[in-house]
């Protein structure tokens, strides 16, 4: 697969990010699904806005390169709204030196979510995820290798990616209450907790910030439409 995008996340920088994967996916017994790749992509980043102080703009290339195996298994009933069924997966990758990349680093990303019923038409959906990264030899990720959150799918208070800068640790907990309402429409309570830290050593599952809140889901024809307040 190929593949070219823009990063917007950082508000100081604009990342043009091309590259490529070559995978293949094994199924296994029991709904498990083993998947293995080779990935690389090349970085480059400029400054917004050039710094009047430096003489020289910041305008960099990072070539990427990492080898990743994922282990998973899905048995929801239903991908975008699921009332019962759990979905597990443990992706870990390794840069190692050889491969194209300008980094070497390891990165593991695990999660899990549940979803089942709660006494009549009630689901309660949990959900937990942990990553952990770390360069080699000195060397720091680039930003657009390292964790983020805030937003629709992490922590609903805060904006796209920006709960704190992106770092090398993250834990995520997401617990929800759904009901339906009439018709189409059904709601949800919610609290998600969670962070993201500098490093692995300064991950505290005690550090969190918070964002409870409630929103209105609507089932159309072709996807699951959601309101968060």
């Amino acid at each position: 697969a190929l593949f070219r995008t823009r990063d917007l996340s950082d508000p100081a920088f604009i990342s043009d990010i091309w590259g490529f994967t070559i995978q293949q996916q094994w199924q296994l017994r029991n709904r498990y699904l083993l998947s293995y790749d080779y990935g690389y992509k090349r970085n480059h980043t400029v400054e917004r806005v050039p710094n009047p102080d430096f003489p020289i703009p910041y305008d960099l290339t990072f070539p990427i390169a990492r080898f990743n195996g994922t282990l998973s298994r899905d048995t929801r009933d239903d991908i975008l709204n699921a009332t019962k069924g759990s979905f597990l997966s443990n992706s870990f990758e390794i840069a190692p030196p050889g491969v194209g990349s300008s980094i070497q680093f390891l990165r593991n990303f695990s999660q899990y979510f549940r979803f089942r019923p709660v006494r009549e038409q009630l689901v309660w959906a949990s959900g937990i995820r942990l990553g952990m990264a770390r360069a080699f030899s000195g060397q720091d990720l680039i930003s657009t290798e390292k964790f983020q959150a805030g937003g629709g799918t992490t922590l609903r208070a805060f904006k796209q990616d920006e709960l704190t800068d992106p770092g090398n640790a993250l834990f995520l907990v997401n617990q929800e209450l759904r009901f339906p309402v009439f018709w189409r429409f059904s709601g949800a309570g919610f609290m998600d907790v969670g962070n993201v830290y500098s490093s692995v050593r300064n991950l505290n599952p005690l550090k969190l910030r918070y964002s409870p809140g409630a929103g209105i889901r609507v089932q159309t024809p072709l996807v699951l439409v959601r309101f968060d307040l």
